[in-house]
């Protein structure tokens, strides 16, 4: 996506949104150690939200994906370990939205829609921090068809059990998480190089 504002003209918050961007993306490179990743938010979100497991359960923030994130099939152990029992699946568009749910974007992240409400559904992007409501239209302009949902839900029309060859190949990619200087008193990693204008 940076690639795509580069060379433009960018003032005021759009601005300030892509320096930031850029430098979490240089962060991440170079810290990735400190990264965490989307899979792992959408499922702690899962978590807090059925009530199946605890969201804090230390066994998920014990995980790091690699430089490419962590997979479907690598996600659906993680849940298993802290006691969610999911089952990994494809949706084809179109197809009506199981709720609740670990979507994998098409972005290479992972967020978790919680449920459905006036013809919405509820988002939690952990990752940014927010929950949303899209549109079903927004929803799938945004997801890779890839989920994680619970292993006693029937599949409706257009769902199908996903392909072994799939689950390791779609990924959850990791957010940059700037090191928590309220619970440190002498931290002494260097911030992420300046960017170049």
């Amino acid at each position: 996506l940076l690639a795509e504002v580069e060379g433009r003209e960018l003032l005021g918050s759009s601005a300030e949104r892509v320096r930031s961007a850029r430098m979490a993306a240089e962060g991440l490179g170079i810290y990735h150690h400190r990264g965490v990743s989307t899979g792992v938010l959408a499922l702690s979100a899962l978590a807090w939200h059925t009530g199946w497991a605890r969201g804090d359960d230390p066994r998920l923030w014990a995980v790091h994906g690699s430089m490419t994130g962590i997979s479907l099939r690598g996600l659906r152990d993680l849940a298993s370990e802290v006691g969610l029992r999911l089952r990994m699946v494809h949706r084809d568009p179109g197809a009506p939205m199981i709720t609740p749910a670990v979507m994998f974007l098409r972005q290479k992240h992972a967020v978790t829609v919680l449920d459905q409400a006036r013809g919405r559904y509820r988002v939690a992007a952990q990752a940014l921090g927010v929950e949303l409501w899209m549109s079903p239209q927004a929803l799938e302009e945004e997801a890779s068809g890839y989920f994680l949902v619970s292993e006693d839900v029937k599949l409706p029309p257009g769902w199908t059990d996903a392909a072994s060859s799939q689950a390791d190949v779609e990924n959850a990619g990791c957010v940059w998480q700037m090191p928590d200087r309220s619970t440190c008193d002498n931290c002494t990693e260097p911030p992420p190089p300046a960017m170049a204008t």
